[in-house]
């Protein structure tokens, strides 16, 4: 039985079902295609809360009842629209050990979770929800409203601007000058050595100006060595992530504060969000948007590429204080400086409410240094996930060109690679050739649309040439060049046999060939259900509301499964034959 339909029938089981309105229902979902569980939502049959409890309870699944307002779209804009929509899902937000939150229509779907973790790099965190829900968040993620959508904490600011004495961020140590001259012996004067004694005995008298001296450098040498340590794990850590709160690590205890943070202006929309946070509240703080107004600290920071420090923050108009107030915290001072890339500010690097004492110049010259160490961390995060949304992009679109180019072509890819892939994980596959197979899937007729009808045989090895020019894809070259060769050498395009063909192209074969003719499962018949929920009355409700029969006639039965499975040891790997047994048995 359809997802949909034990939905309905599990309602109506329970007595949560309008059924007087069902066999108007079930007239629109088949003449229109829509989906049951969307038309029982829309037009009212059951309450959206029974709904969601019913379809959890029958995938075994937490429920989540999406609310717009509370989607990350950082995190959500991960995942790109087409492939939200291929599989039914959205990015919600993000736990607070860096798993993204993902509603589904069917968490179920093994091989949409493993592709999703492989192509955003995230580990994932499912919930099943209503497909009117997915729609509704699909609206607020992706469409050009949800850019220019107003963030509750967006207010308009009591104070005026003010105008503050710049802070220099030049670095200096106590007891010497940046201008100061080495002087060498052979530049002194008679007389100036024993001048020099003199003053070496009266700085030796006075021990405690002496040791307070000493004491104030070691511990600038000591942060200084932080700093350079800092510095040395850009280069040894390649997590973005861990480099960016290794930073904020440093900030927190080179300034002595309870918490630090990194903001950055979320594309075009004006909006500031916090990329990451340390301290007290810093899991609540990354959910938060507000204005890039001069009315902020961070927002005077970037908007003036200045550095501050404000050590009376009840009394300051640039702190935004309505953050304090929804997150009952209180900061009592804060320190800030740009994160510059070169002219391009990033964002900005913040510290609050320092452990003893006020924020100086000195803490504003420790978190310069750090905020060009954060620079080229978010500069290369920035460039990562751009590089990765290009890869994601292009598949998705690829995909679509195939599915265009013949009715027959739909989902003909996605149902490919599922089976691949599935076979994939009963082979145990490492994940870097898991992967490559997975793209195969997706991709294993890309040079059709190159090839014309008379020399269709040769798409293997255009759609091989077309990718080779991209890195990314080396892998997957081979297993598109060869997914038609056959086992017993029969195939092309250049004959190869047995194992000499590689094992992830021998898998890619055996997924396309069964689904060459026979694409999709034996599926539960709409008269049945209506016989289920209805009973006798069944039939002359049938014969108003009567399906197209001819929609259910292409199914897989047990004579093409037997004719299939022959073909092991000729056309394809008689070593594979159990695992493309197990995974038939899994999907189907």
């Amino acid at each position: 039985m359809e997802l949909d339909e034990a939905i309905v029938k599990a309602l109506a089981e329970r007595n949560l079902l309008d059924k007087n309105k069902l066999p108007g229902i079930m007239k629109i979902h088949e003449t229109n295609n829509q989906p049951l569980e969307k038309l029982i939502v829309q037009f009212k049959l059951a309450k959206r809360e029974d709904v969601i409890k019913v379809k959890a309870q029958l995938l075994q699944s937490e429920p989540m009842l999406i609310d717009p307002e509370k989607i990350n779209r950082e995190v959500a804009l991960t995942i790109p629209q087409s492939m939200a929509d291929r599989y039914k899902l959205a990015g919600i937000d993000e736990t607070p050990d860096g798993k993204m939150i993902v509603a589904m229509h069917n968490p179920q779907d093994k091989f949409a979770l493993e592709y999703v973790q492989m192509r955003t790099a995230k580990g994932i965190q499912t919930y099943v929800s209503l497909l009117s829900d997915l729609e509704n968040a699909w609206d607020e993620i992706y469409s050009e409203k949800a850019k220019k959508k107003k963030h509750p904490f967006f207010i308009e600011s009591r104070y005026k601007n003010t105008q503050v004495k710049k802070i220099p961020s030049k670095l200096s140590i106590p007891g010497f000058s940046q201008d100061a001259k080495i002087v060498t012996q052979a530049e002194k004067t008679p007389g100036e050595t024993r001048c020099d004694e003199e003053k070496l005995r009266e700085c030796m008298d006075n021990q405690g100006k002496m040791q307070s001296l000493v004491q104030s450098i070691q511990k600038e040498l000591q942060i200084l060595s932080i700093l350079s340590h800092s510095a040395n794990d850009l280069n040894s850590i390649l997590d973005e992530q861990k480099i960016i709160i290794k930073i904020l690590e440093t900030s927190a205890r080179i300034c002595d504060s309870a918490g630090a943070s990194i903001l950055m202006v979320e594309g075009d929309s004006q909006t500031l969000y916090f990329k990451e946070a340390i301290g007290e509240k810093a899991n609540y703080l990354k959910k938060i948007r507000f204005p890039l107004t001069e009315q902020s600290v961070a927002g005077w920071v970037i908007i003036n590429n200045q550095s501050i420090a404000i050590n009376d923050t009840a009394q300051d108009p640039r702190h935004f204080k309505e953050i304090d107030k929804a997150l009952e915290f209180k900061t009592r001072n804060i320190a800030c400086v740009p994160v510059l890339w070169g002219e391009q500010i990033l964002g900005a690097l913040e510290v609050v409410n320092k452990k003893q004492g006020e924020y100086n110049e000195k803490d504003l010259e420790y978190l310069g240094i750090l905020s060009s160490q954060a620079a080229v961390a978010l500069r290369n995060a920035l460039v990562m996930d751009q590089l990765q949304n290009f890869y994601m992009e292009v598949v998705e679109i690829l995909i679509d060109c195939l599915e265009g180019l013949d009715d027959r072509n739909k989902d003909h890819s996605l149902s490919v690679a599922r089976l691949a892939s599935t076979m994939g994980k009963k082979v145990n596959l490492p994940s870097s050739n898991f992967e490559n197979l997975c793209y195969a899937g997706f991709l294993h007729d890309i040079g059709k649309i190159k090839c014309k009808a008379e020399n269709m045989e040769k798409h293997p090895q255009v759609g091989a040439q077309m990718i080779s020019h991209i890195k990314f894809f080396n892998g997957v070259v081979p297993i598109i060049r060869y997914h038609h060769e056959r086992y017993d050498g029969q195939g092309y395009p250049q004959g190869l046999s047995g194992e000499t063909i590689p094992l992830e192209a021998r898998i890619l074969a055996i997924a396309e060939g069964f689904y060459e003719d026979h694409r999709e499962k034996p599926r539960h018949s709409h008269s049945e259900l209506m016989e289920d929920l209805f009973g006798s009355v069944a039939e002359d409700l049938m014969k108003k509301y009567k399906p197209d029969e001819e929609n259910e006639t292409d199914f897989i039965n047990d004579e093409y499964i037997e004719y299939f499975l022959s073909q092991f040891g000729t056309a394809y790997d008689p070593h594979l034959k159990v695992p493309f047994i197990s995974a038939v048995k899994e999907l189907f």
